[in-house]
């Protein structure tokens, strides 16, 4: 019984990842990676958390996504002192940690914006994990993409969620700390 309903969730999984895109995913893609989420524990703010606790810098994009047939964490940060930049890839299933890139953060002429954009949080004093705590997502609901944005003169976090009501995106202020209404067209 043990080995059928290992199978079941293997079969369940491999249906996740053959098809998964979050834009237009079914209700039943999002259900399964719900499951998987569910099972581990490690939600988007967790895996947050272990990146921070291993490497330092400012997180400034995290995505739910699927990388080689399993569910992922990956988050990006920006080490301002040491001038680097990583994008670190944690197993959904056990927080481990499968990939980890770096690169140097040096330009003659040109600062990146996310850079620009990392300063400038710094400078709010705020963080990812702060904005995602600030919508008050239910436990029912995923996160699924935080990009941090600089546009406008606004640094914001714009963050998408999937939840009973469908696929919702919200921005946050990173100065005033507030949520920024999205209106639909």
């Amino acid at each position: 019984m043990k080995y059928l309903s290992s199978t079941k969730i293997l079969l369940s999984t491999t249906l996740l990842f053959s098809s998964l895109n979050w834009a237009g995913s079914s209700d039943k893609e999002m259900a399964l990676a719900m499951d998987t989420i569910n099972r581990s524990g490690i939600t988007a703010s967790q895996s947050i958390v272990m990146v921070q606790n291993k490497f330092s810098g400012v997180v400034y994009d995290y995505e739910l996504d699927e990388k080689d047939d399993r569910l992922v964490h990956e988050i990006k940060l920006i080490d301002l002192d040491a001038d680097v930049k990583r994008k670190i890839t944690l197993s959904a299933d056990d927080g481990s940690v499968i990939k980890e890139e770096w690169e140097r953060l040096f330009s003659w002429f040109i600062e990146e914006d996310n850079v620009k954009a990392a300063k400038k949080l710094v400078a709010n004093n705020y963080s990812m994990l702060q904005a995602i705590a600030l919508i008050a997502i239910n436990t029912d609901s995923l996160v699924l993409d935080v990009e941090l944005e600089d546009k406008q003169g606004i640094v914001y976090f714009e963050i998408e969620t999937y939840g009973p009501d469908g696929e919702k995106e919200m921005l946050v202020d990173s100065k005033s700390k507030t949520i920024i209404p999205v209106f639909k067209r």
